[in-house]
């Protein structure tokens, strides 16, 4: 529970008082979970080509 406070703290430092809503939340959330789907994706690319060669 504190620790939930202190990033709500914050995060309203750092980007006023406003929070985001539920919806900008999940597009952030997604973009991020999308990054990182990529980033494992071209990872195993390389990997396969250091195998391969």
């Amino acid at each position: 529970m504190l620790k939930r406070n202190l990033s709500c703290n914050h995060y309203g430092r750092t980007h006023g008082d406003v929070l985001p809503d539920g919806e900008a939340l999940s597009h952030a959330v997604t973009a991020v979970l999308d990054k990182g789907a990529e980033i494992i994706r071209l990872a195993e690319e390389e990997r396969r080509k250091y195998e391969d060669g």
